[in-house]
């Protein structure tokens, strides 16, 4: 099954009344995004939480498209005078062969302001939103 399938069953019924699931985002929610990015949950607890499932077995650059897209969400969303946010990438570590994507994934896994997750561990993202009562971003 994929990575999408796995989160969407074992992640959203959990985070559901938390977040924003699925969001579309665009400039008329942060007027710094300059690309519109659909996101696959957004919440709020003081900070900005969010997290976006990243296939990183795709060709190098699609999947560089979509970190450079969800980073910088976390750019427009900081640029609206939030406080630093929660933001996480689900995937699963690609082959080492695949020297590029390989690269790129151990840059965001040993990223300061990332976190990754595998999508195995997905339990840890609920935990941290029920923990820290993160409730949805937007009114819906």
């Amino acid at each position: 099954e994929s990575i999408f399938t796995k989160v969407k069953q074992e992640l959203y019924p959990k985070i559901t009344n938390r977040v924003n699931l699925d969001f579309a985002l665009d400039s008329s929610h942060f007027e710094n995004l300059f690309a519109p990015i659909e996101v696959n949950f957004i919440g709020i607890n003081g900070m900005p939480v969010a997290g976006q499932t990243i296939d990183f077995d795709k060709k190098h650059h699609f999947l560089e498209n979509d970190i450079a897209r969800f980073v910088s969400l976390t750019k427009a969303i900081e640029l609206e005078g939030k406080a630093k946010g929660k933001y996480f990438v689900l995937g699963h570590e690609p082959d080492k062969k695949d020297d590029k994507n390989h690269l790129l994934w151990e840059h965001i896994k040993d990223s300061k302001f990332l976190e990754f997750v595998d999508v195995d561990e997905v339990s840890r993202v609920e935990e941290y939103i029920e923990k820290h009562e993160v409730k949805p971003y937007f009114e819906e």
